[in-house]
């Protein structure tokens, strides 16, 4: 294994020792039906088959940060197909979890745990796993690189994690972290809300928290999708110390509904591998996620008259350790070394090749406490940005004449907090409350360094009558303007772009309310949500192929997001949500990246041999529209899953996306194309 990561260290800026992690994550059972009916609490699910295994096991877990959670933790945010083994990727183990960070998240917050199979569609990347659950939306262009907005608000202010490792990118349309297949997860966690208490600056509308898988033995899949005549293929195994995943996918250019070529090839690579130590007292866990794409095409209207974007090569190399002690503190550190290379071709004219480089470190330490009846945690985050360098090349397609120039120097970044937080519950009622104060610094070798210190902190009240539950959530949070907003001056996948190094940071205030109903097989969960933005951060055209960066005094978001759930039986189960989001400026005018409203029906029918889905999405159009888009019409959205369990741990299952062949678009976004029309996969799995 040393042999392995020299190896894969030449292909970054390394050697040097990193050391992070910023939120530790924790697994918890859920309240499950039989099929008579009645709620009973399932041990957790672990992969060994013997007592002495299944220890060694949740110390594993634990000592990852997957630990098993508090009797505070809320554990009714969940979907609610997610309690049978059919939701893991074909036949993977039926763990029944959710992943939550640090304590008892406010209740008044989503806080869903999203498994890969639990969708109707064949997710080939996170934005198209997660995309239309409530509050959920795909944002920007279509490809490998789109990202999410949580409740209208996107790009960098929303958080991105990998088993609790920070994930940030120089991208303007934020971080997607696609560079992970998604075979390789288990799902990912949604926390909706006023996050900042507890991820630090960026993350006022929230985060994803992507999760690997923890498979104990072999398992292998292999797919095809019929749109780019994509394949992927993937194998793990998996033992008591040890768990260790290996994805392949590939893709053509596809087409859109209206048969023009997209620009959405790409190959990619993807490793996960990880190891269990027990020394002494002490509880080490080792991960090493190693991810190579190459060539692959961004998707827009500008393709291939105008504008050819690629990026030849994409690297990512990240690690971690974690340390538990008998006690109830543990200690994580990581890095995450990446580069990107973009290609930007304008024909018969010139071709720009910008190579962007970053180094990512961290550390943190947390502690429970227990006073009486109260209880929550203390701890110490430290995050940092290192090394990040842009540098581009301009060659003349007329002249074959070359000018290099960089576009950000020496970029740096660092954050560090302390925070607390506290938990009380009194017969029906619960409060939870938190606080985090905050410094942090930012610099490049052509800037003067900024700083600054921010208190941010959040308190929730729930009460419980009978089967229903209210509850009110209030929060502070605050986003430094990332490093390219502020320093980088040259050539990104849409055009030109300038820093604005004036950029203040953005504060924020955000306020929900919900009411939550769960009895027998129903499930009903709304929440009526606002946030106020000062400074609000803006990307504004000047003109046709520049963009810059503004302050926009104040800007308000506001909205509402619903979901229901009923089971019939242990078979048959319907989901109905929906969501309605708007945002302005303090004159009036749209913001930018908030979606269309979207109402949304599935049903699932599963049995011991076969099991199937089947999904119809109505999105509403949009005519209101932001700087950088277009406005949307309405759109009728289908998808449809059929999967048989064959003999000897093999099992199969037929996917058809855009069942309707509906002409559409993905998002708002003025360079978006024309989404693929009807789209056929089949995937193969074994598990025994």
């Amino acid at each position: 294994m040393l042999q392995l990561i020299q190896i894969q260290s030449s292909l970054f800026r390394l050697p040097r020792l990193a050391i992070v992690c910023t939120c530790a994550s924790v697994i918890v059972t859920l309240p499950l039906k039989t099929q008579a009916g009645e709620l009973f609490e399932p041990a957790p699910v672990l992969p060994s088959a013997n007592s002495q295994d299944r220890a060694k096991a949740q110390d594993r877990a634990k000592a990852q940060g997957i630990a098993k959670a508090q009797e505070s933790t809320d554990t009714s945010k969940v979907s609610y197909h997610s309690d049978t083994r059919y939701d893991m990727p074909f036949g993977d183990t039926p763990t029944v979890v959710v992943t939550a960070t640090r304590h008892s998240k406010d209740k008044a917050l989503i806080n869903d745990f999203v498994s890969i199979g639990s969708v109707a569609n064949s997710p080939a990347n996170i934005t198209e796993l997660l995309s239309l659950q409530p509050g959920l939306n795909a944002n920007g262009q279509p490809g490998l690189f789109q990202t999410l907005s949580i409740r209208g608000l996107a790009r960098q202010r929303v958080h991105a994690y990998v088993n609790g490792m920070r994930i940030t990118s120089e991208r303007r349309a934020g971080v997607a972290a696609s560079f992970i297949d998604p075979l390789l997860l288990s799902g990912a966690e949604v926390t909706q809300g006023p996050a900042s208490t507890y991820y630090g600056s960026g993350a006022i509308a929230g985060s994803v928290h992507l999760v690997t898988r923890q498979d104990d033995g072999l398992w292998f899949n292999a797919g095809f999708n019929s749109d780019g005549n994509e394949t992927v293929t993937a194998v793990g195994n998996g033992g008591e110390d040890y768990v260790v995943g290996v994805a392949f996918r590939q893709r053509d250019n596809g087409e859109t509904i209206t048969g023009e070529e997209k620009n959405n090839h790409f190959s990619q690579f993807s490793t996960n591998y990880q190891q269990h130590f027990e020394l002494d007292n002490l509880k080490l866990d080792w991960q090493l996620i190693y991810s190579r794409g190459d060539d692959l095409g961004k998707d827009n209207l500008r393709y291939p008259d105008s504008r050819i974007t690629t990026y030849p090569q994409e690297n990512h190399l990240l690690s971690q350790v974690s340390i538990t002690g008998n006690g109830d503190w543990q200690a994580r550190l990581y890095f995450h070394d990446q580069n990107l290379q973009t290609r930007d071709e304008r024909p018969l004219n010139r071709v720009n090749l910008v190579e962007t480089e970053s180094l990512d470190l961290g550390f943190s330490i947390e502690e429970q406490w227990r006073l009486s009846d109260w209880s929550g945690l203390i701890g110490f985050d430290y995050f940092a940005r290192q090394d990040v360098d842009s540098h581009e090349t301009e060659t003349d397609l007329t002249s074959l004449q070359s000018t290099r120039f960089q576009a950000l120097v020496d970029g740096e970044e660092q954050e560090s907090a302390v925070f607390a937080t506290i938990n009380q519950s009194w017969k029906n009622w619960a409060f939870h409350g938190g606080l985090r104060l905050n410094y942090q610094t930012q610099s490049s070798a052509n800037s003067a360094s900024l700083s600054d210190d921010y208190v941010t902190y959040f308190t929730t009240v729930t009460k419980t009558v009978d089967a229903f539950e209210f509850g009110l959530s209030y929060g502070t949070g605050f986003r430094f303007a990332s490093l390219s907003e502020r320093l980088f001056s040259g050539t990104t996948g849409r055009g030109q772009t300038i820093g604005n190094p004036n950029l203040k940071p953005e504060e924020s205030q955000s306020l929900d309310l919900s009411v939550k109903f769960q009895q027998d097989n129903w499930l009903v969960d709304i929440h009526r949500f606002e946030t106020d933005i000062d400074n609000f951060i803006e990307r504004v055209s000047i003109d046709e192929d520049t963009r810059t960066y503004r302050n926009v005094t104040h800007g308000n978001l506001s909205g509402w997001q619903y979901q229901v759930n009923y089971a019939f039986d242990s078979a048959f189960k319907i989901e109905v949500s929906g969501q309605s989001i708007d945002g302005k400026d303090q004159m009036g005018n749209p913001l930018a990246d908030v979606p269309p409203d979207r109402h949304r029906v599935s049903a699932s029918y599963e049995t011991e041999k076969w099991f199937s889905r089947l999904s119809l999405t109505h999105r509403l159009e949009k005519l209101q529209v932001g700087d950088g888009e277009v406005a949307l019409a309405s759109a009728n959205i289908g998808a449809a899953t059929v999967g048989w369990y064959l003999p000897d741990g093999w099992a199969v299952k037929l996917v058809i996306d855009n069942l309707f062949d509906e002409t559409f678009y993905n998002s708002a976004d003025d360079l978006s194309t024309l989404a693929s029309g009807r789209e056929f996969a089949v995937n193969f799995s074994y598990r025994p």
